[in-house]
C-alpha cells in the first residue's frame, strides 16, 4: 500500500510541496508511507474501510505532526475539502445524465441501507421525497480512536460534506459530525428535482472550443449510425436491435440540438432541453460503447461502433459539463 498509488491521496504530496518545499515534503511523504505500512502490518484484520479511509489519513496526519507540530489538522482538513469539491464536480457531471436523479430516488431505500451499513444510526426517516438519519456511531472514527489518532478522519468528514452536494436531484444538508465532537452526523437529503428541472443553464465555452468539441462529436454519432445501417444491410438484425437504443438516444439529442440552434438557445437552456440534447447524446455514446461490445458483428464494425460511440460520449459530455446553473 502506497499513498502515491491512491486516487484519493496521491495529490496530497503537491500540497505538502507547496507548503513546505520539496525536501521537507519528501521527508513527510516518506514518513507517511512508512507509517501506513506499519499500520497495515499491525492491524492485519482491518477491513477495507479502515485500509482506505482510516489508515492513510492517520499516516499523513502523524507524518505532518512529526515534522510540523500543530499543523496536521489544518492540512488534512483542507485537503479533505479540496478533494471533496473535486469529487463533487465529477458526481455532478455523472448525475446530469437523463434519468439518473429519478433512479436515485427510486432506489433511495437501497442507498440509505448502503450509507448506514456498519454504522450505528437513529431517527431514520425514508419517504418519497425525503431521507434523513442520524449517525450516532461511526466505524471510521472508532477505528481512528482505537489506533490513537481520532482527529485524522476529519479529512474524510470534510470530503463527505462537499462531495455529497454533487448529486443532482438531491438537496444535501449536514451540520454535525461525530469525528468533530458532535453527538451525531445528521444526514438530511431532500428531493430537489423540481428546483433542478426549473433551472436555466448557461455556458461560457468559447466558439473555438465549441467547434473543437462539436466536430469530433458529430463524426462520432454519424459514424455510429452508418455502422447501424451497415448491420441492417448485412441482415445482422440481432446486433442492429441492440445498437438501436443508443442510436435513438443520439438522434433524439441531435434533433434537440438542431432545434436549439434554430431558436438561438444553444448557450442558455432550460434543464429539460439541456438533458434532452447534450444529455441524450452523452448517454447515447456511453450505451453505444456497451452495445458495441456485445454485438456479433465483425471486429472492424465493432471497433468502428465502439470508437465512434466513445467520440460522441466524450465530446458531447465535454459540452454538457460546461453548462452551469445560471446565477450560481
Amino acid at each position: 500500500m502506497r499513498l502515491e498509488k491512491s486516487l484519493i491521496y496521491k495529490n496530497f504530496y503537491k500540497d505538502l510541496t507547496e507548503r513546505y518545499g520539496e525536501e521537507k515534503a519528501a521527508a513527510i511523504w516518506k514518513y507517511a508511507n512508512e507509517e501506513l505500512e506499519r499500520l497495515a502490518s499491525e492491524y492485519e484484520d482491518a477491513d477495507n474501510n479502515s485500509l482506505t479511509f482510516v489508515f492513510p489519513p492517520t499516516a499523513l496526519y502523524r507524518a505532518i505532526e512529526h515534522y510540523a507540530p500543530g499543523e496536521a489538522l489544518e492540512m488534512t482538513r483542507a485537503y479533505g475539502t479540496k478533494t471533496g469539491i473535486r469529487l463533487r464536480d465529477i458526481f455532478r457531471k455523472v448525475t446530469a445524465l437523463p434519468g439518473i436523479p429519478v433512479l436515485m430516488w427510486k432506489n433511495m431505500d437501497k442507498i440509505a441501507a448502503k450509507m448506514s451499513d456498519g454504522y450505528d444510526i437513529e431517527n431514520l426517516v425514508l419517504e418519497e421525497h425525503l431521507c434523513s438519519l442520524d449517525v450516532k456511531g461511526c466505524p471510521l472514527y472508532d477505528k481512528a480512536k482505537e489506533i490513537g489518532t481520532p482527529e485524522a478522519v476529519q479529512m474524510i468528514c470534510c470530503m463527505d460534506k462537499e462531495y455529497m452536494t454533487g448529486f443532482r436531484g438531491i438537496d444535501y444538508k449536514r451540520t454535525k459530525s461525530v469525528a468533530e465532537g458532535d453527538e451525531c452526523c445528521d444526514y438530511r437529503l431532500s428531493d430537489s428535482r423540481g428546483t433542478d428541472t426549473d433551472a436555466t443553464y448557461t455556458t461560457d465555452i468559447s466558439d473555438a472550443r465549441w467547434m473543437t468539441y462539436d466536430i469530433p462529436g458529430n463524426i462520432g454519432w454519424m459514424t455510429y449510425l452508418a455502422m447501424l445501417v451497415k448491420m441492417i444491410r448485412d441482415r445482422e438484425y440481432g446486433s442492429a436491435a441492440v445498437s438501436a437504443v443508443p442510436a435513438a438516444l443520439m438522434i433524439t439529442g441531435v434533433a434537440e440540438l438542431i432545434s436549439e440552434r434554430i431558436e438561438g438557445l444553444d448557450r442558455e437552456l432550460p434543464a429539460a432541453r439541456l438533458y434532452r440534447g447534450f444529455g441524450a447524446l452523452t448517454l447515447g455514446g456511453i450505451t453505444g460503447i456497451a452495445a458495441s461490445a456485445v454485438t456479433k458483428s465483425d471486429k472492424r464494425t465493432k471497433c468502428a461502433m465502439g470508437g465512434s460511440a466513445a467520440l460522441c460520449a466524450a465530446f458531447a459530455g465535454l459540452l454538457l459539463r460546461g453548462y452551469k446553473i445560471k446565477g450560481k
